[in-house]
């Protein structure tokens, strides 16, 4: 057949109307062989691939980005070095970063977002790199009732109080070494707060504090002994005293000079954060709105503080949240006065990203929060998310046992800075995980041998971003997410305690 038919025929297929066009096409695919099949999908797949991170604007793939997991967005990067170059950018990366509360670099890397997407992704499976047990080894150690207010653990290390209160142990989970420390006043020790470097401890109305490199230590005399929270950042601390129903104190504390100063602070403290320079502190707090002796509404918002050596001073007040009405579920209002519940292991902080969940108080309360409540702020972005936690977490608390024994179950849960809660069911030594922000469950078995340190009245949860601990009247139970936490294993069952 002549060129110029085979034009004539394909002009009048175009010529057609549409009806008559796709019956003449039905014929022409019925008539067609393999070879031809063959081509006809090759062309078709040409004419409608479309490559989407390609052609769309950044500011369009970043909208798109931010309905990915994480770990979703780290494979589709092998798709093509395209899709690599696009996926990689800093306004894909800081949304991740900022999402899980990792302190965000000014260039963050494609091995940086790995590390941490990986680290995320067995924290919610509970599948650890490394594991260890620490068993007492009865002696001045022996910690018989673990309590939030006498354990504290960071970076690698976890400090306890000792049977008998007047001293404190810390015991590097990495060397397994042990160090003993004594207060001046040799009292009673009711609280203790570990950072990277100091450990502070709370005795007869005294603050004890001792640098952990150099084994210097230094005491202060505080005004009150109802300390709600101690915060650090180097060489610096924020000690947080209830001196009033609705009023609470503000202690700054600099190692070097020894000075302290002090501010009141009206309302309830609910968070609080250092800023990357520590000299600036962020307090979140609830402000209540009273009426005629009627508390209509309530809202967060957040005061900023300068923080010298012996002086604090208030730099910015700036709600976060627009007014919660009283009758607007859930009931914010009870909060206030009821969050003397919490637990230290309740609230956590990672860099300047700070989370906290109030739990629900008893039935015989007044003023009574039926729903547990998860609290988060951000400093570097400002930004503070509240949500009430859903009915898939209150029932599984609820099957977990711990009615059984008043108390256990806030203190066998953990909450990490990212909104994953664990909870290990006493009663079968299973580890429920709940991701709070993604609405996702699920559960995961720990080793067995660890069964017999969980599976006791009295557990304690403890760790951070990197790790997952039990300390129970047995010992110490503890599981690493992170590849560069590597654990002391070393711990023979009956040599004298290493303590130095």
């Amino acid at each position: 057949m002549a060129q110029h038919e085979i034009s004539q025929i394909a002009n009048a297929f175009t010529s057609l109307p549409p009806q008559a066009r796709q019956t003449a096409l039905d014929q022409l695919l019925d008539a067609l062989h393999t070879n031809e099949w063959r081509e006809l999908n090759r062309r078709a797949t040409h004419a409608l691939q479309r490559d989407i991170v390609g052609c769309l604007p950044l500011e369009i793939v970043v909208e798109i980005a931010q309905y990915l997991e994480p770990r979703d967005i780290l494979r589709f990067q092998r798709v093509s070095k395209r899709w690599r170059t696009v996926l990689s950018s800093n306004n894909i990366y800081i949304p991740i970063l900022r999402f899980y509360g990792v302190p965000t670099p000014d260039l963050p890397t494609t091995e940086l977002v790995h590390t941490i997407c990986e680290r995320r992704y067995r924290l919610e499976k509970g599948s650890p790199y490394d594991e260890a047990l620490y068993p007492w080894l009865d002696g001045p150690d022996y910690l018989p009732t673990p309590s939030p207010e006498v354990v504290s653990y960071c970076s690698g290390k976890l400090a306890w109080v000792s049977r008998d209160e007047r001293q404190v142990f810390v015991r590097d989970l990495q060397s397994g070494t042990v160090k003993a420390f004594f207060s001046e006043s040799r009292g009673t020790i009711v609280l203790v707060h570990l950072s990277e470097t100091f450990l502070y401890a709370v005795s007869s109305g005294f603050l004890n504090v001792w640098d952990l490199t150099t084994g210097h230590t230094k005491s202060a005399r505080m005004p009150s002994s109802k300390v709600v929270e101690i915060n650090t950042h180097g060489d610096r601390a924020v000690i947080i005293l209830h001196t009033h129903p609705i009023q609470h104190m503000l202690l700054s504390w600099h190692f070097e000079s020894g000075s302290l100063g002090s501010t009141l602070i009206e309302g309830e403290p609910m968070l609080f954060c250092w800023d990357k320079s520590a000299t600036t502190i962020d307090v979140v707090i609830l402000e209540v709105l009273e009426v005629n002796n009627v508390r209509p509404a309530c809202w967060f918002a957040k005061k900023r503080f300068s923080v010298a050596d012996d002086t604090i001073t208030l730099l910015e007040y700036k709600p976060l949240a627009s007014p919660i009405n009283n009758y607007i579920s859930p009931p914010w209002i009870h909060v206030l006065g009821v969050t003397s519940y919490r637990h230290k292991n309740y609230s956590c902080r990672y860099g300047t990203t700070v989370c906290q969940i109030i739990p629900s108080t008893p039935s015989t309360l007044r003023f009574r929060l039926p729903h547990e409540i998860y609290i988060s702020y951000c400093a570097q972005s400002d930004r503070l998310t509240v949500l009430e936690l859903d009915n898939d977490y209150s029932s599984a608390i609820g099957k977990s046992g711990h009615l059984k024994y008043p108390g256990s179950s806030n203190q066998a849960r953990l909450l990490s800075p990212d909104g994953i809660i664990y909870l290990i069911f006493e009663d079968s030594g299973e580890l429920w995980i709940k991701n709070i922000l993604t609405a996702k469950s699920n559960l995961a078995e720990f080793s067995p041998r660890a069964h017999d340190y969980i599976m006791t009245r009295n557990t304690l949860a403890f760790g951070d971003h990197q790790l997952f601990g039990m300390i129970s009247v047995r010992g110490i139970a503890v599981w690493s997410f992170d590849p560069e936490l590597r654990l002391y294993k070393n711990i023979s069952a009956n040599p004298p305690n290493n303590v130095q």
